[in-house]
């Protein structure tokens, strides 16, 4: 997505620097173009993938067969409409309980030490590795955090393409670790949705 910047069309006007999305095919799944066979004589199954629909059975060679489509519902189509709305910056009306369970730890470890959450937010935004939030200090917690709300940890982690990342070069050399280091860097994705007040 990185490559596609901006669509230009000669012929009329661009009233926006960004890709039009409404101008492009859908992206088909493996099962739109697969066909399931049947053969009704010796109950021979088989499956065509993107090709043409045999006229006999592979092993009898009778043509008494039947053919189904076997294309899904439209979920398994994905457009690529939806695709460029998945790259689109992470913001806390997806996530509104997450964000704010960690918005109140925050103000909690606010009212312990002092400040401003907007100070608060902007620090650890520049460096989460040194500012540590109530209730997300130690591993236990951080593994709490993730089991209550892994669904949405795993999936911004995807957002930001964490998934794409190996392990070694993350200093995680076990699931546990892995985890942790996961859900603090989900947590700081989180942070960045909350909005001073």
């Amino acid at each position: 997505m990185k490559n596609i910047k901006r669509f230009e069309n000669f012929d009329e006007e661009v009233s926006s620097n960004f890709f039009d999305f409404n101008r492009t095919l859908p992206v088909v799944s493996k099962s739109h173009l697969t066909n399931k066979c049947s053969c009704q004589n010796c109950h021979n199954n088989w499956s065509v993938f993107n090709k043409r629909d045999p006229q006999n059975c592979p092993k009898c060679g009778s043509e008494d067969i039947s053919i189904k489509n076997s294309s899904g519902d439209t979920n398994d189509l994905e457009y690529l409409g939806t695709l460029g709305k998945k790259y689109e910056k992470l913001d806390q009306s997806s996530y509104p309980d997450v964000v704010e369970e960690v918005k109140r730890m925050i103000e909690s470890t606010i009212e312990r030490s002092g400040g401003e959450i907007d100070t608060f937010v902007d620090t650890f935004i520049k460096d989460s590795s040194t500012i540590k939030i109530e209730g997300l200090i130690n591993d236990s917690d951080i593994y709490d955090f993730y089991l209550k709300y892994r669904n949405s940890v795993d999936e911004v982690l995807n957002e930001i393409k964490f998934y794409d990342e190996v392990p070694s070069k993350l200093n995680s050399f076990g699931l546990y670790d892995y985890l942790i280091v996961g859900t603090n860097r989900a947590i700081l994705e989180f942070v960045k949705m909350i909005n001073p007040v």
